[in-house]
């Protein structure tokens, strides 16, 4: 009767250290699973870092544009005024020589 339960206890270790296999395996699975997605996570935090530059720096080049822009309006609106100003001067009447003496 002893060597029916040793051979029952011996399936059963056989089974145990099947099924402990088989856990180590999908351990090793899944630590390998969470390494790349570790690397993953550190990769899209890289390209996130350098979008937010990218916007950032964009940003500051539109508002460059934007100045530049308000400056060329300011320069365009002060040559249509200094051209008015040339315009009204050289279309108002010719002194006679009555008038400068």
């Amino acid at each position: 009767n002893s060597s029916g339960s040793e051979n029952h206890l011996e399936a059963d270790l056989e089974a145990l250290q099947t099924e402990n296999k088989r856990l180590r395996g999908e351990v090793e699975t899944i630590l390998e699973r969470k390494i790349r997605l570790e690397q993953r996570v550190e990769d899209v935090q890289k390209q996130h870092t350098s979008i937010v530059a990218l916007l950032e720096s964009s940003k500051a080049r539109v508002r460059e544009l934007e100045l530049e822009v308000a400056l060329n309006q300011t320069e365009v609106s002060i040559k249509g005024r200094l051209e008015r100003i040339f315009d009204s001067q050289t279309r108002a009447p010719i002194p006679s020589n009555d008038t400068l003496r």
